[in-house]
């Protein structure tokens, strides 16, 4: 239960999740939420994921950190994209460009195939990288 959603960039696929980043937001996952921390990554001047992957995570996750750590329920994971909840029945993935754009959003379900899943609700298995704020 939440509103959850994984954020990553747009270049992420099934065959390269294990090496791309994505941040899970829990309490925070609508699409009017995530624009908002966009663009405030973009008023701020951070770097682009193109230009610094890093660095962009790590400015993004404290902007998302400012903008949805205002009651103690908000949930912030950072992780392999392959780790991360993409299929977490509410708001998806999506997915960024380099100028701090949604380009698209989807259930998460182009990124299961090959997962184990859990035999109680169907659901994959190994998330992780999950930090309460």
């Amino acid at each position: 239960m939440g509103n959850r959603c994984v954020i990553t960039t747009k270049d992420v696929t099934k065959k390269n999740q294990n090496e791309k980043l994505g941040v899970y937001l829990h309490w925070c996952g609508p699409r009017e939420d995530v624009e908002e921390i966009l663009s405030e990554c973009k008023k701020r001047n951070i770097r682009s994921p193109e230009h610094d992957y890093s660095y962009f995570w790590a400015r993004f996750c404290q902007i998302a950190a400012e903008y949805c750590g205002k009651n103690d329920t908000t949930g912030i994971g950072i992780d392999l994209v392959s780790r991360l909840d993409v299929n977490n029945y509410d708001n998806g993935v999506y997915y960024v460009d380099d100028d701090f754009n949604i380009v698209r959003q989807t259930d998460g379900t182009e990124l299961l195939l090959g997962h184990k899943k859990d035999k109680l609700n169907g659901r994959p298995t190994g998330h992780s990288g999950w930090v309460l704020l």
